[in-house]
C-alpha cells in the first residue's frame, strides 16, 4: 500500500464525512421543511376536499413516524354556504397492511348536514366490489352530534368500511355516554349486486338505548311533533325498492308530550306526558303502511271537543251520561278542558282503517280514556274507522272533505292511504235542469 499525503488524507476524510454525513442530513432536513411547508399543507387540503367535496381547513400537518399523517385543527364546511359540517382537534391518518385508521379526537358534527355524510357513504359503498380492497376503519373516543336546540355525545365510537363477497359495507358501533346501559347501538348498511341487481340494505339495532327523537328527526329530514325530551328506542331494517325503502320498525317511544304533538298542531287540547310501545310498524317511501301497537298517557287534560270527535268519526262510545259528562266540567280548567286521569289503549292501523280497544287499569275493558271518577271513551260496535277520519277528527272544522291544511300536511304525508272505493254501479244518475230564474 502506498503512502499518502497528509493533505490527500484530509481532503478524502472531508468528502466522505460531507457524503455520508453531512448531505443525507441535508436531505433529511429539507424534506421535513417541505412537508411542513404551506405549499405542502395547501396541497394535502386540496386532496381533502376533491375526496370529501367539502371546504377543508387544516391548522396544521405533521408525520410523527412512518405511514402516520396527523392533522390539527381540522374543520370542514359546506362549499356553498360555508357552514361548518364537522371538526375536530386532532386527525391521525395511519396505514399498515389491513387498510387505513383515522383517529379523530373529539369530532363534533352538525347533525343537520348529515346529507353530506349521506352522499359520502353512499359513493364509497358504490366502488367496484374487490375483496383484496383494504379496509378503512374509522374510530373517536367521544363524539358530539349538534342540532338546533341540542346535542348528544356518545363514546367508544368505532366505524369500518369493507368489500364483502356480494358488495360493500359499512358499520359501525357506539354507546350513548352517561347511560346504564351496556348494549351498545349498531348500525350496519350493506350495498349488494347479485346478477347485477345493486340494491341497498340498512339495520338500526338500539334496543336498550333511548335515543333523542329531536336527534332521529333531523336525522331523517323530519319536524319533531313529539316533544322535545321524546325519547325512541328499537329495532330498524331497511331495503331499498323501485319506489322507495321499505322500513319495519318494533320499539318504544316515551316522554311524549301530548301537548307538542296535539294542542300545538290542531284546534283541539290535549295534555300529559305519553308512552308509545310499536310491536310491529311499516314504513314504506316515507309513509307508514301499517302499524301495532299500545299507547298510554296521563294525567292529563282533554277538551271537549276532541272527545266528541272521537265519538263521532272514530266511533267511540262516550262514556256515562251527557249530564255526567257535563258535571265534569266543573273540574276544567279555564281554556276548557276536563282533567283525565288516564288514556290507555291498543291501537292497529292499516290501509284498511284504524282500531282502537281500551285497556285502561291494565285490563281488556274497553275503557279508552278515563277520569277519576267517569268514563270518557269506550269501545264501540262499529268496526275500524277510514284511516281519514283521524285527520277528519283532528281538523273537524275544515270546509274541505279530507282537511289538506298547514297543520295536516305532515300526517296526510304519514299516513297510509285506502284503494279507491268504487260507487254503485245500479245508481241511477241524476240531474236537475235549471230554469231561467235559476242561472242569473
Amino acid at each position: 500500500m502506498f503512502p499518502m499525503h497528509d493533505r490527500t488524507r484530509r481532503f478524502i476524510c472531508r468528502t466522505v464525512f460531507l457524503l455520508c454525513g453531512v448531505l443525507p442530513t441535508a436531505i433529511v432536513l429539507g424534506w421535513c421543511l417541505s412537508m411542513h411547508s404551506g405549499g405542502q399543507l395547501a396541497t394535502l387540503r386540496a386532496r381533502l376536499e376533491s375526496a370529501l367535496g367539502l371546504k377543508v381547513q387544516l391548522a396544521k400537518v405533521s408525520y410523527p413516524r412512518p405511514g402516520c399523517t396527523l392533522l390539527e385543527g381540522v374543520e370542514l364546511a359546506d362549499s356553498e354556504t360555508g357552514q361548518t359540517v364537522a371538526s375536530s382537534r386532532l386527525v391521525e391518518i395511519s396505514s399498515d397492511s389491513q387498510g387505513e385508521t383515522v383517529f379523530a379526537s373529539q369530532p363534533e358534527i352538525d347533525a343537520a348536514a348529515v346529507a353530506h355524510l349521506k352522499i359520502l357513504i353512499d359513493g364509497w359503498l358504490r366502488r367496484p366490489v374487490d375483496s383484496r380492497e383494504p379496509s378503512l376503519r374509522w374510530t373517536a373516543g367521544e363524539l358530539t352530534l349538534r342540532w338546533s336546540g341540542g346535542a348528544q355525545t356518545f363514546v367508544d365510537c368505532n366505524a369500518e368500511f369493507r368489500s364483502t363477497p356480494d358488495g360493500n359495507a359499512a358499520e359501525a358501533t357506539l354507546h350513548l355516554a352517561d347511560s346504564d346501559s351496556a348494549q351498545s347501538i349498531r348500525l350496519q348498511w350493506r350495498r349488494s349486486n347479485v346478477s347485477g341487481q345493486p340494491a341497498n340494505s340498512l339495520k338500526i339495532q338500539a334496543d336498550s338505548t333511548p335515543l333523542p327523537f329531536a336527534l332521529i328527526a333531523v336525522l331523517a329530514e323530519r319536524e319533531n311533533h313529539w316533544g322535545p325530551h321524546s325519547t325512541l328506542e328499537g329495532a330498524l331494517t331497511a331495503m331499498e325498492t323501485p319506489d322507495g325503502w321499505q322500513a319495519e320498525l318494533t320499539g318504544r317511544m316515551e316522554n311524549i308530550d301530548l301537548h307538542s304533538a296535539v294542542s300545538e298542531q290542531f284546534p283541539h287540547q290535549l295534555s300529559g306526558n305519553g308512552e308509545l310501545a310499536i310491536k310491529h310498524a311499516v314504513i314504506h317511501a316515507g309513509r307508514l303502511e301499517e302499524a301495532e301497537g299500545t299507547i298510554h298517557a296521563g294525567p292529563g287534560m282533554v277538551s271537549p271537543s276532541l272527545l266528541s270527535a272521537a265519538g263521532t268519526l272514530l266511533g267511540l262510545a262516550r262514556g256515562g251520561s251527557q249530564n255526567s259528562v257535563n258535571g265534569l266540567m266543573d273540574n276544567r280548567s279555564a281554556s276548557n278542558t276536563i282533567a283525565y286521569e288516564e288514556f290507555t289503549a291498543d291501537f292497529m292501523l292499516d290501509a284498511g282503517g284504524i282500531s282502537i280497544h281500551g285497556r285502561c287499569s291494565g285490563s281488556q275493558n274497553g275503557i279508552v280514556m278515563r277520569s277519576r271518577d267517569e268514563i270518557l271513551l269506550a269501545d264501540s260496535n262499529r268496526g275500524p274507522a277510514p284511516v281519514v277520519a283521524l285527520v277528519k277528527m283532528l281538523v273537524p272544522d275544515s270546509r274541505v272533505q279530507v282537511p289538506a291544511t298547514r297543520q295536516t300536511d305532515w300526517l296526510l304525508n304519514l299516513l297510509p292511504v285506502p284503494d279507491v272505493v268504487p260507487g254503485d254501479p245500479q245508481a241511477v244518475p241524476q240531474a236537475r235542469l235549471r230554469g231561467g230564474k235559476d242561472l242569473h
